[in-house]
């Protein structure tokens, strides 16, 4: 897909060894998916227009497709990366919690449950 190679150039990301491999997740009016780069981990685009909605944190991407949950009321993001596992608002990327653990990123391949 084309937004894959834009979305690595703009983010000063890498492909990962296997592939980009995670689910896009749809929650309301956005499309969250890892995009592993320099100046995005998580990103997510207006899913009707494609343009960027909102990016979070930095690092690599992983094999695993986010999940989506409430937190206080407010839909969630559910993350894991090869550096951590975390929650941002759906709307936002507003961070709501995170906990770092670090895996490599060809062993990040396993779904958050919530």
């Amino acid at each position: 897909m084309l937004w894959h190679k834009n979305l690595v150039d703009d983010l000063g990301g890498k492909k990962p060894y296997y592939g980009f491999a995670c689910s896009p997740l749809v929650v309301g009016d956005v499309a969250v998916f890892e995009a592993g780069g320099k100046e995005a981990s998580l990103v997510a685009v207006d899913k009707r227009t494609g343009q960027l909605a909102w990016r979070y944190g930095k690092g690599e991407a992983g094999y695993s497709s986010p999940v989506s949950c409430k937190v206080d009321g407010k839909w969630c993001v559910v993350a894991l990366t090869p550096a951590a596992t975390l929650a941002v608002e759906a709307a936002t990327g507003r961070e709501v919690w995170r906990h770092p653990w670090r895996a490599s990123p060809q062993s990040s391949a396993t779904a958050p449950l919530v």
